[in-house]
C-alpha cells in the first residue's frame, strides 16, 4: 500500500515525535534515526515554513514535502511520478512525521525544562514531556535555528533521532515543489473503503468506557462509544517479539468510516503507537480496537474538545482568537453532497494579506463525501476568524492550542 511506502523511514518514529515551532533560516542535515537494532540515516533540508526529507525504502526513493504555513504534507514516489497530498493535522502526517505529532502530544502533556546541551555545534535547549508520570519523550531544540536538533521516544526503547552535519545555507526553493509531471493520487478520504471480515463481530465485542487499560490478542477487538465533545485517544504498545498490527477505525452503523488499513498501527517487537480521533456522533458511533495480528497492550483515554457549530451555505462562522496563538479548525461536510467553504483572518475587522495568512487556494476546502473531513492547524496574525461555506452544509470547530 502506498501510504506503508511512503513515509518508510518516518515511520519508525510514530506519532509522538514532532517539532513545536514553525522552522526559520535554512539549512540541511543528516537525520539519524537510531534503536537497539539498526541505525538509518535520511537527508532533510530546512527553509523558513518548509521542510523536506529524502529517503530510500528498499529499492523506492521516497520524497516527503511539509508546508507548515498552509499545514499540507505531500509525498512523493519519484519513480512512479506521483505525490499524495494531506493535511499536515491528518492521522497519517501526524503518526509519520517525526515533525508533526509534538503538536498533538503539546497538547495532552506536561513540559518540564531539561539541561541545556550542544548538539551538532548548535546550543539547544531541552524539555521532557510527561503523561500522568509516564515520560513520553525528551528534546532539544536550537534556538538559533528554531528547529529540533535531538529527540529521544521513551515509550520506544530510547529510539532517538538526531541531526548532524548540519549546514547553513541557501535552500534551492525548487526542492519543495512538485514536479510538473507529477500525478497527484487520490487521498484516503477519496478512496472507497474496503470491508473487512471482522465487521461481523462488532455487535459481539464489549464496549468499554475510557479511561482503561487492556491486553488483547490476535483477533481480539473492544468498542468504545463516541461522545459529544469529547476526543479519544489509543495509545498501543506490542507485547511479543513477533509481528503485531492493531487496528483502530470509527465505524457508523457497524461499517468503518475510514480505510482500516490506514489506521493500523505497526507495534512489532515491543514498539509504540498512538492515534487521536476527533469524531463526533454525528460521523461514527464507536471507535473499534482490534488486533489485527501479535497481541498488544492497549491504553485508551478521552479529553474535552469543541463541539462543532453547524453553519449552511451563505451563512459564515466569525470568532474571535488570540493573535499568533496556534488553532486547529476541523471542518465536516454534513450534506449529502459536495461541502465547501473558504477561511480568513481579520485584524481589527480587516482581512488581513495573503503572505501573512497564505493563498485563498491553500484556505479553500471542498469536502466531496458527507462525513468527509478537513483539518488545518495555523498561527494567525489577526484577531478573528471568518469561514464562509460556500457550499452544503458544515460542521465546524475550533480548537486553540497551547
Amino acid at each position: 500500500m502506498f501510504i506503508k511506502k511512503a513515509f518508510g523511514v518516518v515511520l519508525l518514529f510514530l506519532v509522538i515525535l514532532a517539532c513545536s515551532k514553525t522552522p526559520e533560516g535554512e539549512f540541511s542535515a543528516d537525520m539519524e534515526v537510531s534503536d537497539n537494532e539498526q541505525t538509518v540515516i535520511t537527508k532533510i533540508y530546512v527553509a523558513d515554513s518548509l521542510y523536506r526529507m529524502e529517503q530510500e525504502q528498499g529499492e523506492e526513493k521516497i520524497v516527503v514535502i511539509v508546508d507548515e504555513r498552509s499545514g499540507i504534507t505531500r509525498a512523493l514516489v519519484p519513480s512512479r511520478k506521483e505525490y499524495l497530498e494531506v493535511s499536515t493535522t491528518d492521522p497519517i502526517s501526524l503518526t509519520n512525521d517525526p515533525f508533526q505529532g509534538l503538536k498533538f502530544t503539546m497538547t495532552i502533556a506536561e513540559k518540564t525544562d531539561l539541561e541545556p546541551d550542544m548538539i551538532s555545534g548548535f546550543r539547544c535547549d531541552g524539555y521532557l514531556l510527561k503523561k500522568s508520570d509516564q515520560e513520553l519523550l525528551s528534546y532539544w531544540i536550537s534556538p538559533e535555528l528554531n528547529f529540533p536538533l535531538k529527540i529521544i521516544n521513551h515509550t520506544a526503547n530510547s529510539l532517538t533521532l538526531e541531526l548532524k552535519k548540519i549546514k547553513r545555507e541557501k535552500i534551492d526553493p525548487a526542492l519543495f515543489e512538485i514536479p510538473a509531471d507529477y500525478k497527484k493520487m487520490k487521498g484516503p478520504n477519496d478512496q472507497a473503503i474496503e470491508i473487512p471480515t471482522w465487521v461481523d463481530q462488532i455487535e459481539t465485542a464489549q464496549i468499554q468506557a475510557p479511561p482503561f487499560e487492556m491486553e488483547l490478542t490476535q483477533g481480539e477487538m473492544v468498542r468504545v462509544k463516541v461522545e459529544p465533545g469529547k476526543a479519544v485517544n489509543v495509545f498501543g504498545q506490542g507485547i511479543n517479539d513477533g509481528y503485531t498490527a492493531l487496528t483502530v477505525v470509527p465505524v457508523r452503523d457497524n461499517m468503518p468510516t475510514i480505510d482500516p488499513e490506514a489506521r493500523t498501527l505497526n507495534l512489532t517487537q515491543g514498539r509504540t503507537g498512538s492515534l487521536v480521533f476527533e469524531e463526533s456522533p454525528l460521523e461514527a458511533d464507536e471507535i473499534i480496537i482490534r488486533t489485527r495480528e501479535g497481541a498488544a497492550h492497549v491504553k485508551v483515554t478521552q479529553f474535552e474538545m469543541p463541539e462543532g457549530e453547524t453553519v449552511s451555505a451563505g451563512n459564515v462562522l466569525r470568532k474571535k482568537i488570540v493573535p499568533g496563538k496556534k488553532i486547529d479548525v476541523r471542518m465536516v461536510n454534513i450534506s449529502k453532497g459536495e461541502s465547501s467553504c473558504i477561511l480568513t483572518f481579520l485584524m481589527n475587522g480587516k482581512e488581513l494579506a495573503g503572505d501573512l495568512i497564505g493563498p485563498e487556494s491553500y484556505r479553500t476546502f471542498v469536502m466531496k463525501k458527507e462525513y468527509g473531513y478537513e483539518k488545518r492547524t495555523f498561527s494567525p496574525k489577526g484577531d478573528e476568524i471568518l469561514i464562509k461555506v460556500t457550499k452544503g452544509e458544515v460542521s465546524i470547530s475550533l480548537h486553540p492550542l497551547e
